[in-house]
């Protein structure tokens, strides 16, 4: 059962209660959802799991019972979890200053309340869970980091953020889980902001995916985010680089028709002397994947 054409993996469950997202049962489950030819996001929870647009992914849970203490419920959440998910601010302090563990894994999922913190955009609630000994660095079971989720989201503040406190801006999550990098999840989104505060971390600027041989710049030239675009060019980003379809960041925006990009890319090669690549004659298939790959 789908909630979404690109979310795949949905398991029912009758007495559960019913998802408030999309009004379905759900046990734990894998959903996949792709950007790009690529796995943009893959949760294991007990909620529901959909893109909003093409480019965003949002988290929505049922309703969860009560728990005590460090105790689990069903999808491997502590109360401090849910309170860092919803952004309880309040029950966040309370539950820290009763000596909760901030650093307690989800058994399903293996988030932390940090990276369920960051990937909500909550700053504040980022903010005291660092200052009570929040790892920065912990990955969840798709080796995805809080970096990684406000990387994805554009939360530039909570970005800041962890990159002070030590987030490594290079952990790579292979191609049969996330397959991507902050840097690479910030530029299909198109998230400016956070790809100058990575590059100037030190993010590998032409990594490509294991998959299907994306960059960030294959995949903001694909999306259409020139912005991005522009960005990688000036830090270095080489616009030669080709994906696993031999296409490259001119071959992309071309065949999608993002003429802003194209133009981008084409000024990029003229200010070397170089003639214009980005013939719109020339037109390849792009290689986005529209359906997830199970």
């Amino acid at each position: 059962m789908e909630c979404n054409t690109s979310i795949s993996m949905w398991v029912e469950d009758p007495p559960l209660p019913r998802c408030s997202f999309c009004n379905h049962r759900h046990t734990t489950m894998i959903n996949q959802a792709l950007l790009s030819g690529i796995i943009f996001a893959a949760v294991v929870v007990s909620g529901c799991v959909t893109t909003a647009t093409d480019e965003q992914v949002i988290v929505s849970f049922a309703p969860l019972s009560v728990a005590a203490g460090n105790e689990q419920l069903a999808d491997g959440f502590t109360p401090l979890h849910n309170a860092a998910r919803d952004g309880e601010y309040a029950v966040v302090k309370r539950l820290l200053e009763q000596g909760k563990s901030v650093n307690a894994a989800s058994t399903v999922s293996g988030a932390t309340p940090l990276i369920l913190a960051a990937q909500m955009g909550h700053e504040p609630i980022v903010d005291v869970l660092l200052e009570a000994g929040a790892m920065v660095n912990t990955t969840d079971t798709v080796n995805g980091t809080a970096l990684m989720y406000a990387s994805s989201k554009g939360y530039a503040g909570i970005v800041h953020k962890l990159l002070q406190r030590g987030a490594d801006e290079n952990v790579k999550s292979p191609k049969d889980q996330l397959d991507s990098t902050a840097l690479a999840l910030a530029a299909g989104n198109g998230h400016a902001a956070v790809l100058e505060l990575l590059l100037k971390a030190g993010a590998d600027i032409d990594w490509q995916t294991e998959r299907d041989g994306f960059s960030a710049l294959l995949l903001a030239a694909e999306l259409g985010h020139w912005n991005s675009v522009s960005l990688l060019l000036s830090a270095g980003a080489n616009p030669d680089l080709k994906d696993r379809n031999g296409n490259t960041a001119c071959d992309l925006a071309t065949a999608n028709g993002h003429g802003a990009v194209t133009k981008v890319l084409d000024d990029f090669y003229l200010a070397r002397g170089q003639a214009k690549r980005c013939r719109p004659d020339i037109r390849k298939p792009s290689s986005r994947a529209a359906q997830p790959s199970n």
